[in-house]
């Protein structure tokens, strides 16, 4: 239990550092004496609401720092102090003056880390207009971020093709019988998996702001279990095949969760010795479905990390239904090279 717990802490916090964040510091408004314009606190909310409308591919996030945490931050100065506080490396602020016709403002992207302002937005429009002043300065700012990380849009994506891949996944897995009977017998079944995925080409697919693509694995498996010998001795050795159909739900460029369902078969052999009895064996052919759930961690282009939960369901009377929790890595060792391959396609269209 200690082992799951510490699994689902790391998965928990790696998704939750999944992406760039930009901290927003309040925006001060006011008028043409100088004085705080209390109306309009709502300038750096209504701004964080648009980019977190936008489309940033996952990888980066807005979130507003309250006054009460940063204080006013008026001058680069201020910006520094409050970033090395609060362990900030980008961050947005300066103000909105209104006048009896107009808006006008002047929003600054500070570099904590190169000690620099990277970028000022100006931005006017009369007062009927608030609305169009917020989704003006957003938009700049998103502009901004885009360029500097080379954001692709969904657009962008959605004309791309993922490319034809192949990996190899393999894994280790411990776990129990949940049948009663079952579960008198053995103490436990260790097993490994060995496997290819393959990605077929297709049109990336954009879903809540979310990549989603698909393979299909061919998965080999030997499980080796011992016998209770409260109960009586035994051995117990399988060897299973196993082809979901799989999709997989982008998180960013690091972090995904996959979800595949296919069908299984698994050989069975097992030794068994009662006192009293002679030792017998047992040999089984079984078929069935498996379900599969599981979290990636991108290590880098060659290399990821996985953690599945596998659930297998047989049909036969005297099989039990597995839950098999695995970890493992996967190894990409062939994905085509779309650039070459695309400049190739022209050339021959030519």
């Amino acid at each position: 239990m200690k082992k799951l717990i510490f699994i689902a802490v790391l998965i928990f916090s790696s998704l939750c550092a999944y992406s760039e964040k930009i901290a927003l510091f309040e925006i001060a408004v006011y008028d043409n004496e100088g004085k705080n314009v209390q109306t309009l606190k709502r300038v750096g909310s209504d701004i964080e609401k648009k980019l977190s409308d936008m489309w940033f591919d996952n990888r980066l996030s807005f979130e507003t720092v309250s006054r009460e945490k940063s204080g006013l931050v008026v001058s680069t100065f201020d910006a520094l102090r409050v970033c090395r506080i609060n362990d900030i490396q980008y961050a947005v602020y300066g103000y909105v003056k209104k006048t009896d016709v107009n808006y006008f403002a002047e929003i600054k992207i500070y570099d904590a880390a190169s000690e620099k302002i990277l970028y000022t937005v100006f931005e006017s429009d009369d007062l009927k207009n608030y609305d169009r002043l917020i989704n003006g300065i957003s938009e700049k700012i998103a502009v901004y971020f885009i360029d500097m990380l080379e954001i692709k849009t969904e657009k962008q994506l959605e004309e791309e093709k993922h490319p034809l891949q192949f990996d190899l996944p393999f894994s280790l897995n411990y776990w129990a019988p949940l049948d009663d009977e079952w579960s008198k017998v053995l103490l436990g079944v260790i097993g490994v998996n060995a496997g290819i995925d393959f990605y077929p080409e297709f049109n990336v697919l954009i879903r809540n702001n979310r990549k989603i693509d698909f393979n299909f694995r061919f998965e080999l498996g030997y499980k080796f279990g011992m016998g209770n010998p409260s109960y009586y001795s035994a051995f117990y050795h399988s060897v299973s095949a196993f082809a979901p159909a799989i999709m997989n739900w982008h998180l960013n460029d690091r972090n995904c969760l996959s979800f595949g369902f296919g069908p299984l078969y698994q050989f069975t052999t097992a030794q068994i010795e009662k006192k009293y009895e002679e030792p017998a064996s047992f040999m089984q052919n079984e078929a069935g479905l498996g379900a599969l759930f599981s979290y990636n961690y991108k290590l880098n282009e060659k290399w990821k990390l996985s953690f599945e939960l596998e659930g297998d369901l047989y049909f036969t009377d005297k099989s039990f239904f597995v839950i098999k929790p695995k970890i493992g890595a996967v190894w990409n060792f062939y994905k085509k090279n779309r650039v070459l391959s695309t400049a190739m396609e022209e050339n021959n269209a030519e």
